[in-house]
């Protein structure tokens, strides 16, 4: 028996015609068990709709277990677990079976698509690279609503954008702060415009805009527009063509627009979902319908706010269906889901430390969450791996460090505050003359204060939050770009002052002031030493230099990610502009 929380695997495997109808395999957990299911009738192509989507359901179900054989392979798998998750594999040379809405599969008294007990996709088989879940956090989602001010012209009606994306935005509440960025292209939606976007990366695409299928052409269409916001057509073909040639393809694509999972009899590869299953994106939701306006908004809310509270596609795609059968909306078997993913894992769904926010005390700084993983480090760009852990969003600020210098009484001239207090408006400046020894005292009185393990960053942990995982030159890229940090050494600025310099949401990486790490030097001032380079020991003897990162020039490529510099760590001299930025370790447990 399988454990009340997860699910039995199963694949319902439809194969090409024969003599004696269309062969069915049923298999559980990739092959651990295979059931030969007997044979699908071959006049099930003839099957017309009842107009009752119960009594297409079953008698879909039906046909399918027609044979003895088929219903004894589902019965004795149902019998192991009612916790099933279900693809339909339909092989490409069986392409009349695809047209089919499998989605209406009524079991008994349940909607198989719409049961949270058996997770439903359809599965086109090729030879796709296996895909992890997603764990980066914050995901990129990247909205598009196309409305092209000539609808009417070819009797569509418009689309009321300021409707659909406070709709959508509903289902992004509290369960979803900081982990999804959204993103909604401006108007005129052109396929190029499209293109420029998504060459920026982005793990989500959703899409809503009107489609239609031709039969004739055996060709699907979205109504993009041109450059002056009039109706241009986007074919399926012209759609794949443009995603196979981006370096970077979102990991789902929700096609919100009628028709986009339509296929044709004679291609399971034509229309519009299976071609960009076939073009590598993963994971596709699409209509194979004409799908009204409501049941698109209901199912597409469930769908989000799902997905982010376990990750599992096929599950929030059933729930979603749910949803719009409790509404008594009609078409609830219009949405198709397409999935290749292990598990149907699309997310990993953070907890704890890894959450992208998570509670802090009022004196607390806020920490952004780094994945676990390798990344590539130094000017040789080496291949580093790091566990996870959690870095300072921002520099130590002033009135953060004040809430330590009012609980410990100790008295920082360097600091150079009357009363030992910054004044208002210098609360946001990060905390600067600190020396390396009052760094580690924050930090361990940071640590007692919340519980939790706070110190200065190692170098590489420090690196990898600034440079990310491909080792770029800046945390943005590989050229200097003005406005994006604060390049004057002479003068420091709030550490909210630019925008947040690269994916992960830190600030003032580079620019500013020097951050304060827990790596040692050595004691040569020029170079470093073997004995210390790159080692972390707080009990080392305070003739070794400590290594700093970040800090001002007049010179951008002296302020890269990977430029080194070290200092004694009694320095506290307000000019040399030392601060610091906090490390937190997770909490596994």
């Amino acid at each position: 028996m399988s454990s009340s929380k997860t699910f039995l695997d199963v694949e319902i495997h439809i194969k090409k015609l024969t003599e004696n109808g269309y062969p069915i395999e049923l298999t559980l957990n990739q092959n651990e068990q295979q059931f030969r299911g007997g044979y699908l009738p071959a006049d099930i192509v003839d099957w017309q709709s009842t107009a009752s989507l119960v009594a297409d359901g079953q008698q879909l179900l039906a046909y399918l277990l027609i044979d003895p054989e088929t219903a004894a392979a589902w019965h004795q798998i149902k019998g192991q677990s009612q916790r099933r998750r279900i693809r339909l594999r339909i092989d490409a040379d069986a392409p009349e079976l695809h047209v089919l809405p499998w989605e209406a599969l009524h079991d008994e008294q349940n909607s198989v698509a719409a049961s949270a007990m058996t997770p439903f996709s359809r599965y086109l088989a090729g030879k796709w690279p296996v895909n992890i879940p997603l764990t980066t956090r914050p995901l990129k989602m990247l909205v598009v609503i196309a409305n092209p001010t000539n609808l009417a012209d070819y009797k569509l009606t418009p689309i009321k954008v300021s409707t659909e994306e406070q709709l959508l935005e509903t289902a992004f509440d509290d369960l979803t702060i900081g982990q999804v960025e959204r993103t909604y292209l401006s108007k005129p939606i052109t396929l190029t415009r499209l293109e420029a976007a998504l060459n920026k990366g982005y793990d989500l695409l959703h899409i809503i805009c009107h489609g239609a299928f031709s039969t004739r052409r055996n060709q699907a269409v979205l109504y993009l527009a041109d450059n002056a916001n009039r109706v241009k057509l986007a074919r399926d073909t012209d759609l794949t063509a443009m995603l196979s040639r981006l370096s970077f393809l979102p990991r789902l694509i929700f096609l919100a627009s009628c028709q986009t999972a339509n296929q044709t009899p004679a291609d399971a590869f034509r229309g519009l979902a299976p071609q960009l299953v076939k073009a590598g994106i993963p994971t596709v939701l699409a209509m194979q319908d004409l799908v009204p306006v409501k049941t698109a908004q209901t199912f597409s809310q469930t769908f989000y706010r799902e997905l982010f509270s376990h990750g599992q596609i096929d599950l929030a795609s059933n729930q979603a269906r749910s949803a719009v059968l409790t509404a008594g909306l009609p078409g609830s078997a219009i949405p198709v889901l397409f999935s290749r993913l292990p598990k149907n894992q699309l997310l990993t769904i953070p907890t704890g430390d890894s959450l992208p926010i998570i509670t802090r005390k009022p004196f607390e700084p806020e920490t952004i969450y780094i994945p676990a993983g390798s990344f590539l480090m130094g000017s040789d760009r080496k291949q580093v791996e790091l566990p996870a852990y959690r870095i300072g969003r921002y520099p130590v600020t002033n009135v953060e460090f004040a809430a330590f210098i009012a609980a410990t009484g100790d008295v920082i001239t360097s600091l150079r505050w009357p009363g030992q207090k910054p004044a208002p408006e210098q609360n946001m400046l990060p905390v600067t003359g600190i020396n390396w020894y009052l760094a580690v005292k924050y930090c361990q009185w940071l640590s007692e204060q919340t519980g939790r393990a706070y110190s200065l960053p190692s170098e590489t942990q420090w690196e990898k939050a600034a440079a990310g995982t491909k080792g770029l030159s800046y945390p943005w890229g590989e050229t200097w770009q003005e406005n994006r940090a604060n390049p004057n050494p002479n003068q420091i600025t709030a550490v909210n002052l630019y925008d947040a310099q690269n994916e992960y949401g830190c600030y003032d990486l580079v620019g500013n002031l020097r951050e304060w790490t827990t790596s040692l030097w050595g004691t040569n001032p020029r170079e470093p030493e073997p004995e210390y380079d790159g080692r972390n020991d707080l009990t080392v003897n305070s003739q070794v230099r400590r290594i700093y990162r970040g800090g001002a020039t007049n010179t951008p490529n002296t302020m890269t990610c990977q430029i080194r510099q070290a200092a004694m760590p009694k320095t506290n001299f307000r000019l040399n502009q030392h601060g610091l930025r906090v490390v937190m370790q997770i909490n596994t447990v």
